[in-house]
């Protein structure tokens, strides 16, 4: 079984970055080692593979969702969560409309 079938992807990042050097223009390794970064907290390292891996193969559609994950976890997102969720205090974040 695979360390990240086991949920042990800080074990799995270093297998994943070994196979990113051997194979480069390998865009499904580059988005399997951008998500054990992910699910070790390392999002913002993930961001560059992600993206690379999108050049090589455009139709990739997991890299660009995890690279939308990724992102999220490296900015400030609090505001666009409680506009997601629906909370009372996004309507001063709406848009308002004008007169």
């Amino acid at each position: 079984m695979s360390l990240v079938k086991l949920g042990d992807f800080p074990s799995a990042v270093g297998p994943f970055e070994r196979a990113v050097k051997l194979r480069p223009g390998d865009d499904t390794m580059r988005t399997n080692l951008a998500f054990a970064y992910i699910k070790t907290g390392q999002s913002a390292k993930a961001i560059g593979h992600l993206s690379r891996a999108i050049k090589i193969d455009g139709t990739n559609v997991n890299a660009y969702l995890l690279r939308a994950r990724a992102y999220t976890n490296t900015v400030d997102s609090s505001p666009l969560r409680q506009i997601l969720s629906g909370s009372p205090n996004s309507r001063s974040l709406a848009p308002r409309a004008s007169h």
